[in-house]
């Protein structure tokens, strides 16, 4: 095999991976969508801080499902 055959294998093979690789990054969120959903400023990715149906608490974490159920502390423990 020539050494300029194996140049142009390695070129076609790295203009392939270049396209597969753009065509994955269009499809990405930040790039996809005109307006992304959420609330805050962009992160490094595009897309807003806090997602859609969740918000910021200085607290600790808490998963909100917008209900809560009465329990009451007698049929519960940690």
């Amino acid at each position: 095999m020539e050494e300029s055959d194996k140049f142009k294998r390695i070129v076609e093979a790295r203009m392939k991976l270049k396209a597969r690789f753009e065509g994955k990054i269009r499809s990405t969120p930040s790039v996809s969508d005109d307006k992304p959903l959420g609330k805050g400023k962009a992160n490094r990715h595009g897309m807003p801080q806090v997602p859609v149906g969740q918000t910021v608490t200085s607290k600790w974490p808490v998963l909100d499902l917008g209900t809560q159920p009465e329990i009451s502390t007698e049929n519960w423990s940690l």
